[in-house]
């Protein structure tokens, strides 16, 4: 029996696939070719005057390079894999992409020179969202998750070229909904047992 793919592996794998997909358009593995990425990363100045306005959610999954695309998605899947413990997959996706979308939203504030891509806003509120239930759960979890996050932060902060403000926004819409999914009673989809016992009919 072939197992199914989480909604995190399925986001690893979208990263991934997206990657490899612009690295052949682009003629190179090691970097994001440019004159691709104004088509499908973040670039405002196509946003504000061609109308590209799904540059926002693209965005979400190009990386500029190998170590930009495998750093995120070591966090991406710390984060997210313990985010499926607590929202069933419609919400962990949800999270990813509004911290994402409203990071890249305010992204737009840099002027139209401004090229952006990654997953690093939407990550961090997979991150945001595990501090309510963990805090209620397991407040020594949360404290280890925490220092994961700083590690992401300065990870994701070693270059002078990084949207800081899409990694604190993500963060905070994170948050907000991860209190909001967390309080409302029933609403979640209980995981698949770890094992399951066979019975012939």
């Amino acid at each position: 029996m072939v197992r199914k793919l989480s909604i995190t592996e399925w986001l690893a794998l979208a990263n991934i696939s997206i990657y490899v997909i612009l690295a052949i358009i682009g003629g190179s593995i090691l970097t994001l070719n440019l004159n691709v990425a104004v088509y499908i990363a973040q670039y405002n100045r196509f946003i504000f005057e061609r109308g590209y306005v799904w540059e926002l959610f693209t965005a979400l999954f190009v990386h500029f390079d190998p170590a930009h695309l495998i750093g995120n998605m070591i966090f991406l899947l710390l984060f997210s894999y313990r985010a499926e413990d607590f929202f069933n997959w419609r919400r962990v996706l949800l999270i990813y992409v509004s911290s994402g979308l409203i990071g890249n939203l305010l992204g737009l504030i840099f002027g139209p020179e401004f090229l952006s891509a990654g997953a690093s806003g939407a990550i961090f509120g997979l991150l945001g969202a595990l501090i309510y239930p963990l805090k209620k759960e397991s407040p020594r979890t949360l404290k280890g998750m925490i220092f994961i996050g700083l590690i992401f932060l300065i990870f994701s902060g070693m270059n002078y070229n990084v949207d800081h403000i899409s990694h604190w926004v993500g963060f905070i819409v994170g948050v907000v909904l991860g209190r909001h999914f967390t309080k409302m009673p029933g609403k979640k989809e209980q995981p698949i047992p770890k094992t399951i016992k066979l019975e012939y009919a």
